[in-house]
């Protein structure tokens, strides 16, 4: 019987990093190439990546997780949170009870030293992670909220530009001085920011930022697929912001913007807004898994993630939401 052994890496050898890399691709379909550029920008410069491996006789990677350590904030109480990004078991040993050992690595000691645990599992493996106690569901609320060009004002008081390094400062003190009520709020330091920056030509969005005409920062974007996925502000009206300065950056003629990843201080007014001028669409639900010791937590997560409310009050319901769909997911 061939004999295994595991290992918790927090600085991983190169050549040991080529291995994980290709045995990450190989678990999803797509063009090889560009999953091998995406797993190398996921596992660099993330100093809250942590790898753990089952190893075989032939020093091969039998089996991996890719996770990363976050801290959130929750009714103002700060929480070690775990992000599962990617587990992938080679071919000739699926089914072999390798994986359990992966599954052991989060349940006796993740799950037990965390606040919370959440994932974006494949449907191919739904089922997986509910035997060791985690919640699965499947998210109902996540709309576009779609602004015509032509009702969006033109203003030289507050200019978008592509985001530079020299900016994280800038972005770091955005996230934390912004205003909303979300029941969670995503806690990003300069490294996690660094990491976000590596992973955007690979992972096909771009960073924007948001000047005042005193070059103050007063907002940032992320921009994938000619839809603003995250847009953090501070307390400028809503409609300043939105503005042709963004609309002539993306190159749109509507502007889309997740309700999940907008984290500004007057809801209202952005739902009266898009409701006069723009259009309000349902996107693609996504499978999302949770386990967290605390119940409260968890039991509101999974509520606003399954909520089968009125339009209006899914809306308004996004400014206490969990704000998983985010930057920190790559």
């Amino acid at each position: 019987m061939m004999n295994f052994t595991s290992k918790l890496d927090d600085d991983i050898h190169p050549e040991k990093k080529k291995k994980i890399i290709k045995l990450l691709s190989e678990s999803l379909t797509g063009d090889d190439n560009l999953l091998q550029r995406r797993f190398h920008a996921l596992m660099n410069e993330n100093f809250s990546q942590k790898t753990y491996t089952i190893i075989d006789e032939s020093d091969d990677i039998a089996s991996v997780l890719i996770y990363f350590k976050d801290t959130l904030l929750y009714q103002g109480s700060q929480l070690s949170v775990i992000y599962l990004s990617h587990l992938a078991t080679a071919a000739r040993y699926r089914g072999s009870g390798i994986t359990r050992k992966i599954m052991d690595h989060v349940e006796f000691s993740l799950c037990t030293k965390n606040d919370l645990i959440y994932g974006y599992p494949r449907r191919a493996i739904q089922g997986f992670w509910s035997k060791i106690g985690f919640s699965e569901t499947t998210n109902g609320n996540t709309k576009s909220l779609n602004f015509p060009k032509k009702y969006l004002r033109s203003t030289s008081n507050f200019i978008w530009t592509k985001a530079t390094y020299k900016d994280i400062p800038a972005l770091v003190k955005i996230a934390n001085e912004s205003q909303n009520s979300r029941l969670i709020k995503v806690c990003r330091d300069v490294n996690k920011w660094r990491h976000i920056f590596l992973c955007q030509e690979n992972f096909e969005f771009n960073l924007l930022i948001c000047k005042s005409i005193d070059e103050i920062p007063v907002a940032y974007c992320a921009i994938q697929d000619e839809t603003i996925i995250e847009l953090c502000a501070l307390e400028i009206d809503f409609r300043d912001l939105i503005n042709l300065s963004l609309a002539d950056i993306t190159n749109c003629q509507t502007l889309s913007i997740l309700n999940r990843g907008l984290v500004v201080s007057d809801y209202k007014l952005v739902f009266e807004w898009v409701k006069k001028f723009g259009t309000i669409l349902e996107k693609e639900k996504w499978d999302l898994v949770l386990f967290s010791k605390h119940k409260e937590l968890l039991n509101s997560i999974v509520s606003f993630e399954s909520s089968g409310t009125s339009e209006t009050a899914k809306f308004f319901q996004t400014s206490l939401g969990s704000n998983f769909l985010s930057l920190d997911s790559y």
